[in-house]
């Protein structure tokens, strides 16, 4: 499926509000970037609130810069559509990672742990910390 300049080759992800894609961004002379895609579930996308929500956290996950923080690369509204375009983190997904141990009975190393809830706390602070052109916390 595509929506404009992304090609979306298959969903990665799920939550309630939205599904998450892997897609390419075709440019110009051969220029391509594999991106990951935030589609708001059809079912919300005419809702407003909904809307908002996701537009504001592309506004606010665009001004984050912390190498723990996927960045927003775009965004896309159509009558039918609304979607966040992200950088790509290429690897395993946590959910992965505890469904092996899960399957192989075993425990994450505490370091692996300590080190994934070290990482997203500072990316946590990042957000957290996030102001606008004036200084304003967001």
């Amino acid at each position: 499926m595509s929506v404009g300049r992304y090609t979306l080759l298959g969903e990665i992800g799920a939550g309630g509000m939205a599904t998450v894609h892997l897609a390419r961004l075709r440019g110009p002379m051969g220029f391509v970037k594999t991106v990951a895609v935030k589609r708001l579930r059809q079912t919300l996308a005419s809702e407003k609130g909904f809307v908002e929500m996701l537009v504001d956290e592309a506004r606010l996950g665009a001004r984050i810069q912390h190498p723990n923080v996927v960045s927003t690369l775009d965004v896309v509204i159509r009558p039918d559509e609304v979607l966040l375009v992200l950088d790509y983190v290429h690897g395993e997904s946590l959910a992965r990672l505890l469904a092996v141990a899960r399957e192989e009975n075993r425990d994450v190393p505490i370091p692996i742990v300590a080190a994934i809830v070290v990482d997203g706390l500072h990316g946590l602070h990042a957000a957290h910390s996030t102001r606008d052109e004036t200084g304003t916390p967001l």
